[in-house]
């Protein structure tokens, strides 16, 4: 629990991020090893502290299908929960 409340509660990105990858993302989010959300954060991080538009739009579409892709795990990954919690559930009859 003091963990979680670490992670809600520092200004730190990287170790909301650190968090999130031990007890929070499902491990499709990891291809060969790689957060892809840390990976995300580290290149759209490089852009806002010190990159100009024309670079951030570049990082952007670089990252684009990264970011389509991570979104979509994790947006799976909360509906394949909800549908094996509502089944559990109808099971403790």
């Amino acid at each position: 629990m003091a963990q979680l409340v670490r992670a809600q509660t520092t200004y730190r990105y990287s170790e909301k991020i650190d968090y999130a990858a031990k007890k929070v993302l499902p491990k499709e989010a990891f291809v060969s090893g790689k957060n892809s959300f840390a990976t995300l954060h580290d290149v759209t991080s490089s852009g806002i502290h010190g990159k100009i538009e024309q670079e951030c739009i570049q990082i952007f579409d670089d990252s684009n299908l990264v970011f389509t892709m991570t979104f979509r795990i994790l947006y799976q990954h909360k509906q394949e929960r909800a549908a094996f919690a509502k089944e559990l559930a109808a099971l403790k009859r």
